[in-house]
């Protein structure tokens, strides 16, 4: 993600600065295109740092004498916007155990995506089915929620998924629907600045999960 950002940056320095030649920016705007149209990192470095706003001053400045590099940083807008939705569904398998998330635009924080920590995590708790059976469990920073709802589905009574941005928590929500888990999951806002409600959370007697994301 930082190799993609730097390079999202440089391509809108050099599209937005008349002072460099035509073909230039052009290079660059098609370059961005390309790139965000390809790739989920770009696209998601694209839309934090808006480039969209920043491809149509650009192109709003252009002259009609340009008007060669004002369709190629035309098309890069349109690729940005085409690419800023974001979301995915993802479908996983653990053993006989199917799990459904979604992934949202990282422009929501790193949570918004799922890390290859939660798929280990979620392995782990597939081999050790003692942890979640009966339990009560509470997943720090669930992200996209796959260990929490994961558990939930190897038996455990009740887990809540916590996290703390406002568009994680939405989504947490639409991922308990999707795997039919009302009245066995929950989502709830924990903020880990606030110890206060930290330790009461995990003086709760609830199994914690976290594995950073997912």
């Amino acid at each position: 993600a930082l190799v993609a950002g730097e390079h999202v940056g440089d391509w809108l320095d050099i599209i937005k600065n008349a002072g460099f030649s035509s073909g230039k920016r052009e290079r660059a705007a098609r370059s961005l295109a390309d790139k965000v149209s390809a790739n989920t990192t770009y696209a998601d470095e694209a839309k934090e740092v808006d480039a969209v706003a920043v491809l149509e001053a650009a192109a709003a400045a252009i002259t009609v004498d340009d008007a060669g590099l004002k369709a190629v940083i035309e098309f890069a807008v349109a690729t940005c916007k085409a690419a800023s939705g974001g979301e995915q569904i993802r479908d996983f398998t653990f053993d006989h155990h199917r799990v459904s998330i979604r992934e949202i635009s990282l422009g929501h924080g790193v949570g918004a995506r799922l890390w290859k920590a939660a798929i280990m995590l979620s392995w782990e708790l597939v081999r050790n089915p003692a942890w979640c059976a009966g339990a009560r469990a509470l997943e720090l920073g669930a992200g996209v929620g796959l260990c929490g709802v994961l558990a939930a589905k190897l038996g455990a009574a009740q887990v809540v998924l916590t996290d703390f941005e406002h568009p994680l928590l939405e989504n947490l929500c639409k991922v308990v629907d999707d795997n039919m888990l009302t009245g066995v999951a929950r989502v709830a806002k924990l903020d880990w600045c606030d110890e206060a409600k930290a330790a009461s959370a995990s003086a709760s007697g609830e199994p914690l999960l976290s594995s950073s994301g997912g």
